[in-house]
């Protein structure tokens, strides 16, 4: 089916809607969990367990070589946190980082 640009238009901005509402519940569903004590202890067991603030980059000890595949294997365990963590409010994030 050919789409005139003004329907094209249209279309797009519908989905854009839509991704924009399913992006606020989902943020909404992040803060309550980050609201309660139990929920914020809950994102620092995963900070801790992604490794958030570790390095990743892993040398071998013998040769000094940087050990690539580690080290991208870590990084993609941090960037589950670095995921979630943009869905938080800022005013808990301070809560769950910083204390």
């Amino acid at each position: 089916m050919i789409l005139t640009p003004k329907e094209k238009a249209a279309k797009k901005a519908k989905q854009a809607k839509l991704a924009k509402e399913a992006n606020d519940k989902l943020k909404a569903m992040f803060d309550a969990v980050a609201a309660t004590e139990d929920g914020r202890n809950l994102f620092k067991y995963f900070m801790e367990l992604l490794g958030f603030h570790k390095n990743t980059v892993t040398m071998n000890p013998t040769t000094g070589e940087i050990n690539k595949e580690i080290s991208v294997y870590l990084e993609a365990r941090r960037s589950v946190y670095l995921d979630m963590r943009t869905n938080i409010s800022d005013r808990y994030l301070k809560k769950i980082e910083f204390k």
